[in-house]
């Protein structure tokens, strides 16, 4: 009877440690759909669709990664398609950019991050952390800004409503990214509106309010001059565009 008990409460922990389980985003079938808008005069080609595929593995650096396939619609001028490697571990997600000068290896979002955590160079705070339920999978939901107008949202396994995707490592000067839609094998499993979902649970609450030392910084986390800035920055936790 004991050995029976030991068995069934193995069993129910293993349930429970396999549902705690971070989801991945990086898993072979998963595609994104995406649209670039530009605000500069130097680039006006207007709204530009894209996709982004996990197409296999490659080495970068002795490291294992997930090759992904960026596609532009065919035809559309001054943009082309590529391969950008990334990985993730611990729950961090990375992309990988050899010609990026601040350094290879891009951090796009920590999932153990909790409310209150800097990100972007400290621009910017975690204001809530909680879980959304889609078509019956609950995924964890990262919100970062308490400007509604400028939130950048992560979703575990699924990616950012806006910006911070994939994409850092190939943008234009004023581009603007996002995610439209999130397929798993062919099936669509996230559509942007879903971003905005009610929350099934929150894990935790804001205590803490986006800086505010009007300091301005871009995508990256650099410190910019606004004045001589082009594109999207951020400054006190909100999300402008200079054109």
């Amino acid at each position: 009877m004991k050995k029976h008990l030991l068995i069934m409460m193995l069993l129910s922990l293993s349930t429970l440690l396999s549902a705690q389980e971070a989801k991945k985003f990086l898993t072979e079938g998963k595609e994104w759909k995406c649209v670039t808008s530009n605000y500069s005069p130097l680039h006006d080609e207007g709204d530009t669709p894209f996709t982004v595929k996990v197409v296999g593995d490659t080495i970068c650096d002795g490291r294992t990664m997930k090759k992904l396939h960026i596609e532009y619609e065919e035809g559309v001028k001054g943009f082309y398609s590529r391969n950008v490697a990334a990985y993730e571990e611990g729950g961090r997600l990375h992309a990988y950019d050899s010609d990026n000068e601040v350094g290879p290896d891009i951090l796009l979002i920590d999932m153990n991050l909790k409310v209150g955590d800097p990100i972007l160079g400290g621009s910017c705070h975690v204001s809530a952390v909680d879980t959304i339920c889609v078509d019956g999978i609950a995924r964890k939901r990262i919100t970062i800004g308490n400007d509604a107008q400028s939130q950048i949202i992560w979703v575990e396994g699924i990616g950012s409503n806006i910006d911070l995707w994939f994409t850092p490592t190939i943008k234009h000067i004023g581009e603007y990214s996002m995610l439209m839609e999130c397929y798993d094998n062919g099936k669509k499993v996230f559509s942007n509106t879903d971003f905005s979902l009610p929350a099934t649970s929150s894990i935790n609450q804001p205590t803490a309010d986006p800086l505010k030392n009007g300091k301005a910084y871009d995508l990256s986390g650099r410190r910019i001059n606004p004045v001589k800035h082009h594109g999207v920055y951020i400054r006190n936790g909100v999300k402008r565009i200079a054109k």
